[in-house]
């Protein structure tokens, strides 16, 4: 399925966000560019899609996941034809913007050290 960062399992109570890290504009349209890279090996910026504002439902639950009771799960791939990594649960740790809104995610376990390397902005 193409164009799907966020799948909701409602009955599981969960969020699965799919990111790919390195992008290029050849591969990527211009509305899906989306800022998703390392902070660290630990942290993540996130970029909701760009028709999810903060008041909207999935919104409300990335935003407010814990006191939902909501998973999030992180999946991230280097690159648009490789396979995704799962890397575990995140928890929020802030958000701004809107259309889309710009989250930072701590992962409960760093990820894969080469995929940081790899993939940290200016790396």
């Amino acid at each position: 399925q193409q164009g799907v960062g966020v799948l909701h399992f409602e009955n599981h109570r969960a969020y699965a966000l799919l990111m790919t890290f390195l992008k290029t504009e050849k591969e990527f349209s211009p509305t899906t560019m989306y800022e998703n890279y390392p902070i660290s090996s630990s942290l993540i910026k996130w970029d909701s899609q760009n028709n999810t504002s903060q008041g909207s439902d999935t919104g409300q639950s990335l935003i407010h996941h814990l006191e939902k009771n909501y998973k999030i799960l992180i999946f991230a791939r280097e690159r648009r034809k490789q396979p995704f990594t799962y890397l575990g649960q995140a928890s929020h740790v802030s958000h701004e913007s809107e259309r889309p809104i710009k989250f930072v995610w701590q992962l409960y376990h760093p990820m894969p050290a080469e995929m940081f390397e790899n993939c940290r902005k200016g790396g």
